[in-house]
């Protein structure tokens, strides 16, 4: 008997339903200071990635406990895309990425500036097994110097105000020291 359909099915099943997402604990944040890059994330969320891409692009990404999506990336400014080009591509890519289901229907909308980003928030739908799930996603977009900074905020819907607060918070205290001449970031 071939077991791996069984598997992959009630895998499939705990992805849908998952064990919930966390609230973010705000409250109790820790600090993140390394390479130029410094700011406050929430006390029950990792940094998952930290790492120096080609081009010096720098890239971050958080485990949240659930399913939402973090990530922040550096670009030097003679690589760096506008907010709505990059955001296009991102959601692109994601889409073409996926092992399984499939995102459908984006609509970008933008937002207004907040914490000195530029924002703009992409609604879209993950279609898995037959079931629709909604989600959000919020590009925000701010220059530092010679640096562009992009932070990609993913959730469901339905979790979206389990993590606001530790989206914003990234947001609110991130900062950058420009990294001296020559250097990467």
């Amino acid at each position: 008997m071939n077991i791996a359909p069984a598997i992959l099915l009630v895998s499939v099943g705990f992805l849908l339903v998952g064990c919930g997402e966390p609230v973010a604990d705000v409250a109790r944040p820790q600090g993140y200071e390394k390479g130029g890059l410094k700011f406050l994330y929430p006390g029950n969320w990792k940094i998952a990635e930290d790492e120096v891409l080609g081009a010096g692009v720098r890239h971050l990404s958080f485990e949240t406990g659930g399913d939402a999506v973090m990530t922040v990336q550096l670009f030097p400014m003679a690589v760096a895309d506008s907010l709505e080009d990059y955001a296009s591509a991102f959601s692109t890519e994601t889409a073409a990425a996926l092992p399984i289901g499939k995102m459908m229907a984006s609509k970008f909308t933008p937002l207004a500036e907040a914490d000195g980003f530029a924002r703009l928030q992409e609604n879209c739908e993950l279609q898995l097994l037959g079931e629709k799930i909604p989600h959000v996603r919020h590009y925000l977009s701010r220059d530092f110097g010679e640096l562009r900074c992009f932070l990609i905020c993913q959730v469901a819907d339905e979790d979206l105000l389990k993590v606001t607060g530790g989206f914003k918070q990234v947001a609110a205290s991130l900062s950058v020291a420009l990294p001296a001449a020559g250097t990467a970031p």
